[in-house]
């Protein structure tokens, strides 16, 4: 037997109650019982309900916002440019979690992923995850939350990485944002995320934006990798080129880690003295690594990436970074159409879906945005 809410309809009005008694194929068709969200999936895309975000995501189309409407426990979840599934989406997650407990996902070789989003050949696509937290369980191959090489945007997130996560959230290409009150947690000796430049097809580059009220903690780690048949592997010079860290407001308990090399591997096309080399080099740096503001913990190296005297230090032995006013970092949000804005961050464009706080515009670029009506 199943209770459900009944509407008859009459001439007169309409008239609601409660049914308990057997349900079936016949009296939803024909529009007389209506069952709750909770009975029809745990996950919803517009009036389509889902058991699993696998299938959900599987399902939506480009575009389309996912919403969670309970704790989920799942599979890995991936977009994947061989499928041709490289889309749009969003993932409300409402104030739940998903936790992974495998099979993991990823490219051939390394399934080893909670989240693993491609980009197109010719196409970046803009997820957004919100609203919630993403973990998983250990033993079951998951050593990264998040693979990411879309314009990914997390907001009022909770990442939390286990043991066998040796990076929570590895970003590989495009330009991710991580914001409103973002907190990424990695156990000790593992990565909280990495700001990592390949050639080959992802030549043109990453960036990673963090403005939070959350907390980082574990390493911010700046990397290189050599795509498959790309040739020659990146540098530091490739990298001060291509890649962008930049960090406007967090509290991190954690140090930025350089593996990719230093000045002495720099190389200089016109300096002529070790000093305009130097000059050179901490220029280029401090624009690839461009700290505006955020609490770092004694011993984060932060101060590497910063010109002398632009910090201070509290009792602690905490590293404070007031916010600074560049024009040469974020100058502006400009409206592209009813679904996405773009920021210009030292020099580039960079899209996001439209902040919907219902009212029918933009909280970002105060454009008009179609909302979600979906009830």
């Amino acid at each position: 037997a199943l209770a459900v809410n009944v509407v008859a309809a009459s001439a007169t009005g309409t008239a609601t109650g409660t049914f308990s008694g057997t349900f079936t194929a016949n009296d939803y068709d024909s529009g007389m019982s209506t069952v709750t969200g909770e009975e029809q999936g745990k996950v919803r895309i517009g009036d389509e309900y889902f058991d699993t975000l696998v299938d959900a995501v599987d399902a939506a189309k480009d575009g389309d916002t996912i919403y969670l409407l309970d704790n989920l426990e799942g599979a890995g979840i991936g977009i994947f440019a061989a499928d041709g599934d490289v889309k749009d989406f969003t993932i409300d997650f409402g104030g739940f979690t998903y936790t992974c407990v495998g099979p993991a996902v990823g490219s051939s070789g390394t399934q080893s992923q909670a989240f693993h989003l491609e980009k197109g050949a010719d196409y970046t696509p803009n997820v957004t995850f919100k609203n919630g937290t993403i973990t998983a369980e250990t033993g079951v191959g998951v050593k990264m939350l998040i693979q990411n090489y879309c314009n990914l945007t997390l907001t009022n997130m909770n990442l939390i990485g286990t043991t066998d996560t040796q990076y929570v959230l590895s970003n590989n290409f495009g330009n991710t944002v991580i914001d409103g009150n973002t907190s990424i947690t990695a156990t000790a000796g593992n990565v909280a995320f990495d700001v990592c430049y390949a050639n080959g097809p992802y030549a043109e580059g990453v960036s990673v934006t963090v403005d939070t009220t959350g907390t980082i903690i574990g390493d911010i780690e700046l990397g290189v990798w050599n795509a498959a048949g790309a040739g020659e592997a990146p540098d530091i010079n490739d990298y001060l080129e291509n890649a962008n860290l930049i960090i406007n407001n967090v509290k991190l308990d954690g140090k930025i880690e350089n593996k990719v090399g230093g000045l002495n591997e720099y190389e200089s096309d016109t300096a002529e003295t070790d000093e305009e080399k130097k000059a050179e080099y901490n220029e280029k740096l401090q624009k690839a690594i461009d700290i505006n503001g955020g609490t770092f913990a004694a011993g984060s190296e932060v101060e590497n990436y910063l010109p002398e005297g632009g910090y201070k230090t509290d009792a602690a032995g905490n590293i404070i970074v007031g916010k600074k006013n560049d024009s040469n970092r974020i100058t502006g949000c400009i409206y592209l159409n009813e679904d996405y804005h773009a920021l210009i961050v030292n020099g580039r464009f960079i899209a996001q879906p439209h902040a919907d706080n219902g009212s029918g515009f933009c909280t970002a670029c105060k454009g008009v945005i179609v909302a979600d009506t979906a009830e």
